[in-house]
């Protein structure tokens, strides 16, 4: 699996998450703005997974529109398992600024698939990733798009990051399966509702 995506040589950030308030979509946004600005930084998307109510997506597609960043997040809502696999091959880091999380599926998924991540210095994810993520305050847009600068530019502490998720991975290994079971059991329930 390659660190970059090549066919087109954009950065492709990846927060999968759903956009409930929680999840710090617009710090993540204003961060990304930080970066436009960046002339130093090169063209780069921010790819949004998960589902959001009609009213939550109106309000970050006005915050996206308001920070002239529409060519750059692309919300692409709820993906199907397989639709999410390709994100994660393609992504050049996976970034998550949650305030709050209970366990952070998302960055286990990340070293799995061998990709640096970037995310919040919340006690769960400092416990979930250890070594294995640059983190970041999550209530400071600036300190957001540094981190993510700093992982992209600096390969030592790319490789790092990879190394290191490849160790704590082990640690979850069992977790990790029992989850996609889960998961999988539920979709298979609701497909068969539909």
């Amino acid at each position: 699996r390659q660190i970059y995506d090549q066919e087109n040589h954009d950065i492709r950030l990846l927060y999968p998450a759903n956009t409930w308030p929680h999840k710090n979509h617009e710090m993540l946004f204003a961060a990304m703005k930080y970066l436009q600005m960046d002339t130093e930084f090169p063209s780069f998307k921010l790819i949004c997974t998960g589902y959001s109510t009609k009213e939550r997506q109106k309000e970050l597609n006005d915050l996206i529109n308001g920070l002239g960043l529409s060519s750059i997040i692309d919300m692409k809502g709820y993906l199907s398992r397989e639709e999410m696999e390709r994100e994660l091959v393609n992504m050049t880091m996976l970034i998550f600024p949650s305030l709050y999380e209970g366990f952070g599926i998302p960055v286990l998924e990340a070293m799995i698939f061998n990709k640096p991540i970037c995310c919040s210095n919340i006690g769960t994810l400092k416990e979930v990733a250890e070594k294995a993520a640059y983190r970041f305050d999550p209530r400071n847009p600036k300190e957001i798009s540094t981190a993510i600068k700093k992982v992209y530019v600096d390969r030592s502490i790319r490789e790092e990051l990879i190394r290191q998720g490849n160790i704590q991975r082990i640690k979850y290994s069992n977790h990790t399966q029992m989850v996609y079971n889960y998961i999988e059991s539920f979709e298979n329930l609701l497909s068969n509702h539909e």
